[in-house]
This record gives C-alpha cells, structure tokens and sequence, in this order.
C-alpha cells in the first residue's frame, strides 16, 4: 500500500512538473517570435519564402533548447474560424503541417480555449492527434498593435512521459 502510494504520488508530481515545465517553455518561446513577420504569411504559396525559412528556423532553435520537446509550430484562426497551421519546425515530411492546414482534432484544451486564449496554457492529460500521443502547451503571441496574431504550440511525445512514470514503478518496486 506505500509503494502504490509513493508511485501515485511521484506519478502525479511527475505530471505537474512536466505541464509546468511545458507552461513555462511555451511562454517563453512565445516571445521569441517576430510577430510581424509571421502575420505577413498569409497564402500556402508562401511556405518556403525566406520570411517562412526564417520563423521555421527560429522554431526549431525553440524545439532544439528545450529537453523532450518533440513538435513547435504556430497557428491561428481562419477566415471562418478553424484552427490553420502557419509554421512548422518540423523536417520530416510525413510529420510536417503545411501552411494553411486545418488543425481539424485538436486537443481539447486548445479546441475549448482558441479563439480567446490570453496566457499560456497546457492540456490536462495526453490526447491522441495523427501525429502520435502527447501533452501539449500554448501561448498567444501579440503584433506589435496588441493584436493576437497567432498561438505557439509545443508538444511532449507521451512515451517519454511515460518511460519516466515506468522507471519511477520500478524504483518503487
């Protein structure tokens, strides 16, 4: 009854420091992006323009310092409200989301909190997207104007949660 208690309990800490460890990198990578850069990009046919190359390459700066980080990419509402993404860090084809893609299952956290979010949040627990499972976190990031102009998302693969929470068992066993 102690061992499954510890493990209950580190598992729960576990999870709370990774969403806020998540909460605090995507807040930050936030404000490292150029905002008015971004809203420039508008059309797919942009995708691969030097100001495109230039927020990809300061996304996968953002991925590349952060520890388990596995996907960043930037998003923002359409015309008729949807969730399209703008700019992905990612190389891989088969991993990557174009300009103008419609994020078409987010995760509820994001799906509830969109079109108003103004701080940075993080999803509750794992879901499951095309791209695999993952805790992910958002942050708003504002045009000079104050306007919103886009949402950073940052994603942690759920088998490296997981991996974790597994080493934590066998240490408790």
């Amino acid at each position: 009854l102690v061992t499954l208690l510890y493990y209950q309990n580190t598992k729960a800490q576990l999870r709370q420091d990774i969403r806020e460890r998540l909460r605090d990198a995507v807040a930050i990578g936030a404000q490292q992006l150029d905002s008015a850069a971004h809203a420039q990009l508008t059309d797919p046919s942009q995708e691969g323009n030097s100001t495109y190359l230039q927020l990809k390459k300061s996304l996968q700066t953002i991925r590349d310092s952060g520890t388990n980080i596995e996907f960043v990419y930037t998003m923002r509402p359409d015309a008729q409200g949807n969730i399209i993404f703008v700019v992905d860090a990612e190389e891989s084809e088969e991993d990557i989301s174009h300009l103008g893609d419609i994020y078409s299952d987010p995760g509820p956290t994001l799906a509830t909190n969109f079109a108003n979010m103004a701080q940075p949040m993080v999803e509750e627990d794992f879901y499951t997207d095309e791209w695999g499972a993952h805790i992910s976190g958002y942050a708003p990031f504002y045009a000079p104007d104050g306007r919103r102009e886009g949402i950073l998302g940052m994603d942690i693969s759920a088998a490296d949660i997981l991996a974790r929470e597994q080493q934590i068992l066998q240490r408790s066993l």
